[in-house]
């Protein structure tokens, strides 16, 4: 039988607010979080590698914690965390459950190489020095892809909340990839998992309650908010071409994000490009993110059928298996 740790519910409360900056998410009086450890063997296990060096950050949120599987030839997952852009690390660890890492570890003991990263926290940095993060750590993971006999072009670019958000900008900034080196299309997919911003333009979200201050105070600049709600979204880099997308949302999930995820969705039918929208029953926000590291629920087996099945190669994209 295999073991489950039972998280308490203040450590839920907490989970909730580094996952999205906002305790109020866990609303329950006692959610019990299922914890399942997945096991990959030390010798394939590296943790607290660099991948930028900038004078005065703290060298840690500029490192990335390595995963790899048997053999050769495998895909990669590299995994952005959540946290609203001010909190979070991928060394988080909430009731002995360490939430990102095991990510890592879940992916490797199934024969896909995964790299979870940390990044620079706002406000020392802007969002689009996150971005920048995000991308150098690309660049460093493709080249131990590439030492290592992984695949270079089935690199996909995945994460939770805010995580969703600098991950997905990340995979479809072409510019951006290509200034740090990094082909474009070596990138085969991305996977935002309760993604925040990605369409700060989109009416509706706004009509739901999607709150101006909280984002401004991100993303605003003297700029009008049409300009930086444009700059800031992720769905205006979605273009005919673009890496397919497997878009997560957590059934229990805010109207506001069940309708961001919603918007990338039909920002990629709109272009012609692949994609998948999955609602992830039974969790909320902050569960869902547990449900990745399990091969019984929703999350896990779509996003390793996602990697396993999408076509990569050294062209615009890949094709979107699995209907």
């Amino acid at each position: 039988m295999k073991r489950l740790r039972l998280v308490p519910v203040l450590g839920l409360s907490l989970l909730g607010s580094m996952l999205f900056g906002c305790a109020t998410l866990v609303t329950h009086a006692a959610m019990p979080f299922l914890y399942e450890k997945a096991v990959v063997p030390d010798e394939r296990v590296e943790r607290d590698l660099s991948y930028r060096e900038v004078p005065a950050a703290d060298p840690d949120k500029l490192r990335f914690d390595w995963y790899r599987p048997e053999g050769r030839d495998w895909r990669t997952v590299v995994f952005v965390h959540g946290g609203g852009w001010r909190s979070g690390d991928r060394a988080l660890t909430v009731g002995g459950a360490d939430v990102y890492r095991n990510i890592g570890r879940f992916f490797a003991s199934r024969g896909v190489a995964a790299a979870v990263i940390s990044y620079r926290l706002q406000p020392e940095v802007p969002w689009s020095e996150q971005v920048a993060d995000v991308t150098h750590a690309v660049r460093a993971v493709r080249q131990k892809v590439v030492a290592e006999g992984g695949d270079p072009n089935g690199l996909f670019l995945a994460g939770h909340s805010a995580g969703a958000h600098l991950s997905a900008y990340a995979g479809l900034d072409r510019a951006r990839l290509e200034a740090q080196g990094v082909p474009a299309s070596s990138v085969c997919g991305i996977i935002p998992v309760s993604g925040a911003a990605l369409d700060l333009n989109d009416a509706r979200s706004w009509e739901l309650g999607q709150s101006e201050s909280y984002y401004e105070t991100r993303f605003g600049s003297e700029e009008p908010p049409e300009v930086w709600r444009g700059h800031a979204s992720v769905s205006p880099l979605v273009a005919a071409g673009a890496p397919p997308a497997l878009i997560l949302y957590a059934g229990g999930e805010s109207s506001v994000l069940i309708r961001q995820a919603h918007a990338l969705h039909e920002r990629y039918q709109a272009v012609g490009a692949a994609s998948r929208l999955v609602e992830v029953p039974g969790e909320d926000h902050s569960r869902i993110v547990l449900t990745l590291s399990r091969e019984d629920k929703t999350a896990g087996p779509a996003m390793l059928d996602f990697v396993r099945g999408a076509s990569c190669a050294a062209s615009e994209g890949g094709t979107l298996l699995g209907g």
